[in-house]
Parts: C-alpha cells; sequence; structure tokens
C-alpha cells in the first residue's frame, strides 16, 4: 500500500514528464521504478523512454516485467512493432 507521500511524489513526477522533456525525466522515473515498482511507475518510466526515442530500453524495461496493464500492453506492442519484433 502507497502512503500519501508515494502518492503525492508520484503525481509530481507525473506533471513532471508533461512539463519537461522526457529525455530529463527518464532519472526521476527510473528511482520511482526502484522506490515504488508499480505497473504505473513502470509505464511512465518506458513511455519516457519511448517518447526519447529510446525504444529499446523501453522495450527492454517492459520485456523484463510482468505487463499487465492494458497501458503497458500496448506500450509493448507499439515498441514491438517499432523495432520490428
Amino acid at each position: 500500500m502507497l502512503t500519501e507521500m508515494q502518492h503525492s511524489w508520484r503525481r509530481g513526477c507525473s506533471l513532471k514528464v508533461r512539463i519537461e522533456t522526457s529525455v530529463s525525466a527518464v532519472p526521476v522515473f527510473s528511482l520511482l521504478v526502484l522506490s515504488v515498482h508499480s505497473d504505473e511507475s513502470l509505464h511512465l518510466l518506458a513511455t519516457c523512454y519511448y517518447r526519447s526515442g529510446k525504444l529499446g530500453q523501453a522495450y527492454d524495461i517492459l520485456s523484463k516485467n510482468d505487463v499487465k496493464t492494458p497501458q503497458n500492453k500496448f506500450l509493448m506492442a507499439r515498441c514491438c512493432a517499432d523495432l520490428n519484433k
């Protein structure tokens, strides 16, 4: 169960990715995945990689984790299509 502080941090990180470029948000979301390993944090990190043109890294992070949510499955499919996998 996430604490209120973790929820606030995730909301702030989500806003950060909308305001800043995806490249500068990658370190923040990498830390988020390490501290709060969830489908949402995984999606945010993979989306940052994808939007910054790092399709291979987006694919790797998704393929090494159990992709359960429709959003992560769709992003994984997009990575596979773009990488011709």
